[in-house]
């Protein structure tokens, strides 16, 4: 299995990874997100509960 890689932007720019998911048996949403740079350094990130949906 082949998992995704991460790819860098171009230099001086700054890349958003989000993500969120949902736990199906009681409808409850997270949602996160990292910002990094070009090198690949972590600048921030987030996490948060959105809710029940």
């Amino acid at each position: 299995m082949l998992l995704p890689r991460w790819e860098p932007p171009e230099e001086w720019k700054v890349k958003l990874n989000p993500d969120g998911s949902v736990y199906m048996k009681t409808m409850q949403g997270k949602a996160g997100g990292v910002i990094r740079n070009h090198r690949g350094d972590w600048l921030m990130g987030d996490s948060r509960f959105v809710g029940v949906h």
